[in-house]
């Protein structure tokens, strides 16, 4: 740990130790705050050195940052340290490709926050356990390398929530996480013992807890990797937890707050005309890099996303890497990179002429920037190029379009409940 880390680790436990002691008035509850992050994919790395092989894999892939995965997780997590949250809830991907290295180094890493106070609840994704693509990489070539087990990633990351759990799912790794102050966290695993969906055999346990919070007068914010509901309609199969309708009844019945989740990289929300609602949180790993800050003041919770501050970090610790001290027009160009290469493909044989062709591009890249971030986007500054991509029927443009349409206008990075 560098010694930066360790000042900030003792001035947040310092911190926390000084709020708790803060004395409250007859009646009244200090907020609690939760920071949310989800889809990390942490490559250890003693598993990549960044060369040919893993650079071409990555860039040509769906815009997670992987040539900076070492420098984001240290920036969250000094970020965290300044945050100083009740807890940070991590809603599975946690890992690049499921290798047991970057499990052992990240948990290792997260450490860090709970020796400053902050306690940190794991939860695992679809890229996480016995994946066959646990690989490292060197130079022009990769070597597969050992994932992990359902066991094994509870060994590793047993002190992340775990061991500090009211109860765990003897069927799944699902737990329940009481932080205080009337509210308890229900990490929903529908990864580790299963693929996507909730085991039969997991329902009671789950009834159980939602019945004892009730009992109990606590509210329940209930967190998954894969979603609750479809947010979009080319986003549906693997993406929406397979037995879900069922999961809705409990949590209706119970009067669960909402759902957190991930998966989809994008930023997304279901807040009316459905059982419970649900926040889709972007990928920490994936241009605009977003981690979420809740507050629970005992009646409402409150939702906002914020985005890494990297340049800033990078700039406080003197290094002199280029892309990390412009970092928001580095992420931007990479995320950028894979929309422009696919669209040029695809209208290499189109009736087009380069301006309009310029103008797809520019259209389509705003408008994966509006889908991603979850901010608002103009249609009347992208018109003509808007048109020209609907016209497009020889790609998925068309439909990709139309399953975004009614959701451009929206700002999807704030709520309350």
């Amino acid at each position: 740990m560098t010694c930066k880390k360790r000042i900030l680790g003792i001035l947040a436990a310092v911190t926390i130790c000084l709020v708790a002691a803060v004395p409250v008035l007859a009646g009244e509850t200090r907020p609690l705050k939760l920071l949310f992050a989800t889809d990390l994919h942490f490559i250890s790395p003693a598993l990549t050195d960044n060369g040919e092989y893993f650079t071409r894999l990555v860039t040509g892939s769906d815009g997670k940052l992987m040539l900076k995965s070492s420098e984001l997780l240290d920036c969250f997590l000094d970020a965290v340290l300044e945050e100083a949250p009740d807890a940070l809830v991590l809603g599975g991907d946690l890992t690049f490709n499921g290798a047991r290295r970057s499990h052992e180094d990240l948990a290792a890493k997260l450490e860090t926050l709970t020796d400053a106070g902050i306690p940190v609840l794991a939860l695992s994704g679809n890229h996480d356990i016995n994946t066959p693509n646990a690989a490292s990489f060197s130079r022009d070539s990769f070597t597969r390398v050992s994932s992990v087990d359902a066991d094994a990633f509870f060994a590793i990351y047993h002190g992340l929530g775990y061991d500090d759990a009211l109860s765990t799912d003897s069927a799944s790794g699902s737990y329940i996480y009481a932080p205080g102050g009337g509210l308890r966290i229900l990490m929903l695993d529908v990864n580790s013992r299963s693929v996507n969906q909730v085991p039969g055999a997991s329902f009671a346990w789950i009834g159980e807890q939602l019945e004892e919070a009730e009992e109990a007068g606590d509210r329940v914010l209930a967190v998954s990797h894969q979603n609750l509901f479809v947010h979009n309609l080319l986003f549906s199969d693997g993406y929406q937890i397979r037995n879900a309708s069922a999961l809705e009844i409990f949590y209706r019945q119970h009067g669960v707050i909402c759902n957190l989740s991930g998966h989809m990289h994008l930023q997304h929300s279901i807040l009316e005309d459905v059982p419970v609602p649900e926040i889709v949180t972007s990928a920490l790993s994936v241009w605009p890099c977003h981690y979420a800050v809740l507050t629970w003041d005992g009646e409402s919770l409150s939702y906002e996303t914020k985005k890494l501050d990297v340049s800033g970090w990078a700039g406080a610790q003197g290094l002199t890497d280029p892309e990390l001290l412009d970092f928001p027009a580095y992420a931007a160009d990479f995320f950028h990179h894979s929309t422009i290469t696919s669209l040029t493909g695809q209208l290499a044989q189109a009736d087009l002429d380069e301006g309009q062709k310029s103008e797809m591009i520019r259209t389509a890249c705003a408008v994966n920037d509006a889908v991603f971030s979850g901010e608002v986007f103009d249609p009347e500054e992208y018109a003509e190029g808007f048109s020209l991509l609907e016209r497009q029927t020889d790609t998925l443009y068309p439909l990709y379009l139309y399953s975004v349409k009614e959701d451009l206008p929206k700002d999807f990075n704030r709520a309350v409940f």
